[in-house]
């Protein structure tokens, strides 16, 4: 217990006789103005639940609580992500702002204004954390979230019929990282999920400029983020191809208004369809993905929308399978219905360009081999040091082939998030010197569950500048190099290749 310094012993002792004959315990805190009167613990309860943007309960968060330019204590969320500062000294008529703190997730500010309310509720929504391989939630942490150079933008998520949005990704940066041109990061900036009532704010510094955007993926962990959904009105701005506006400067606290023409069209469905063995024997357990997708290229190929998987599923008993699923539609697409079925490392699937028939879209067989066989690739770029890449390759003749003679694999090198693949194929390959269909590397970055986001075409070769000489065609392997050249964003680069790829 702290008490002020300019208490005498004799008020020491009437102070302690005073507080053990009372009924209710008074605790103050020692304080730097003098003509400040002391603050009471528990005046002031700030409390609520705290939930990520799937809905599940987050314990064990750090809420750090700042008031007049200090920090004046920190709790955690309990094991039921429940929360509350009753037993911190707030005051009442001051500005106080919560920092919100768990590893994995954003960190978040709310700022609650003194308006003299001893009873504040929120409960906010903590989304997954935004970094890259520099940028991680301590150089997103504000030194001093109560500075009053700080100030609050903020808005509503909401449908054109007044429904509210929870977990929209709301950024505002005054600092933006740009790689190659393809991949903006934000460098300094407030992230927060919309809470059950589409509502957000965002502190950010006066005199910056700033850059808003909001993202809403409906589906976190469909494969090609279909339901996205911008928020913010995007007006001409150096960052508009990143979907960011630019709302300029902010002296004081300022509502942010966002679009209200939003509308969401889902489909809904229950499928139903086969699986069945490579020697026609039902498929009795196994892993069962299905797919809303969008017919792409050949038949068979796809571009997911949305997908659902059971890894432990338990077909019928003639291997009849069935799943519900649903995802947005967006107008002047079409959309189509597939499933892939594994069981010990063997595929199969199925799929129709179509929704009219989701109760029997077929049967899926399982004939494609997904045994991890080794496999070497090797490449040289120009002056670079010989890569090595170790995934990849296992799959390389193309199934939908007739004869199957159709090379098609691609490789890759995984670093953290970041990805590094080679794609080629060759059709109809024999022994010797064949030409070559396609060439191709790309660097890409994680940042989704499924979703790894293209920011760098390294390079697309031109078929007439590489030579490919299949120099082995032996059970079970094909080898070969393709030598030439390419063109990279740092000019002409001579290519070096070596494979050895298992054919199945």
């Amino acid at each position: 217990m702290k008490f002020y310094k300019n208490y005498s012993i004799l008020q020491y002792l009437l102070i302690l006789t005073i507080f053990f004959g009372c009924t209710k315990d008074k605790i103050v805190t020692e304080v730097d103005d003098k003509n400040e009167p002391p603050t009471e613990v528990g005046i002031v309860k700030i409390s609520g639940t705290i939930k990520n943007t799937y809905g599940i309960i987050v314990p064990n968060v750090k809420i750090s609580v700042h008031q007049n330019g200090k920090k004046i204590g920190e709790i955690l969320s309990d094991f039921m992500g429940k929360y509350s500062t009753e037993s911190l000294p707030i005051n009442p008529t001051l500005d106080v702002t919560l920092e919100y703190q768990k590893q994995g997730s954003n960190v978040i500010y709310k700022r609650f204004d003194g308006d003299n309310k001893l009873i504040k509720i929120y409960n906010p929504l903590l989304g997954s954390e935004k970094s890259d391989s520099s940028l991680t939630n301590a150089n997103y942490a504000l030194v001093n979230p109560s500075d009053t150079n700080l100030v609050k933008i903020w808005g509503y998520t909401k449908l054109a019929n007044g429904t509210p949005v929870r977990g929209v990704e709301c950024t505002a940066a005054w600092e933006l990282k740009n790689y190659s041109n393809r991949l903006l990061w934000p460098k300094a900036a407030s992230f927060m999920s919309s809470d059950e009532q589409g509502y957000f704010e965002l502190l950010v510094p006066k005199n910056k400029k700033i850059y808003f955007k909001t993202f809403y993926l409906k589906y976190p962990d469909s494969w090609n983020g279909q339901c996205a959904i911008e928020f913010q009105h995007i007006l001409p701005n150096v960052y508009d191809q990143w979907f960011f506006n630019d709302l300029g400067e902010f002296q004081n606290d300022t509502q942010i208004n966002l679009r209200t023409d939003i509308n969401i069209d889902l489909i809904t469905l229950t499928v139903r369809g086969k699986a069945l063995r490579w020697d026609g024997s039902p498929v009795q357990n196994g892993q069962l993905n299905g797919f809303i997708m969008i017919p792409f290229g050949p038949p068979g190929y796809f571009i997911p929308v949305n997908n659902i998987i059971d890894s432990n599923y338990t077909f019928g008993p003639n291997g009849e399978f069935e799943f519900y699923i649903e995802a947005c539609r967006e107008q002047g697409k079409v959309y189509g219905l597939a499933a892939i079925v594994k069981e010990n490392n063997f595929e199969g699937r199925v799929s129709v360009d179509n929704l009219n028939n989701p109760d029997n879209i077929g049967v899926a067989k399982l004939c494609d081999d997904y045994n991890d066989y080794p496999d070497d690739f090797t490449l040289k770029l120009g002056d670079e040091p010989v890569k090595n890449y170790l995934l990849g390759g296992d799959y390389p003749v193309d199934q939908t082939a007739n004869p199957k003679q159709n090379l098609v694999t691609s490789f890759a090198i995984v670093n953290g998030d970041y990805y590094e693949y080679v794609y080629f194929s060759v059709m109809n390959f024999n022994l010797g010197i064949q030409k070559i269909n396609g060439l191709q590397m790309e660097k890409g970055r994680k940042t989704g569950k499924n979703i790894v986001e293209i920011y760098e075409t390294t390079f697309k070769a031109n078929p007439n500048d590489l030579v490919l000489n299949i120099t082995k065609i032996e059970d079970p392997y094909v080898s070969g190099t393709i030598n030439g050249s390419v063109v990279t964003p740092s000019g002409s680069k001579s290519i070096d290749i070596s494979f050895r790829i298992y054919n199945k």
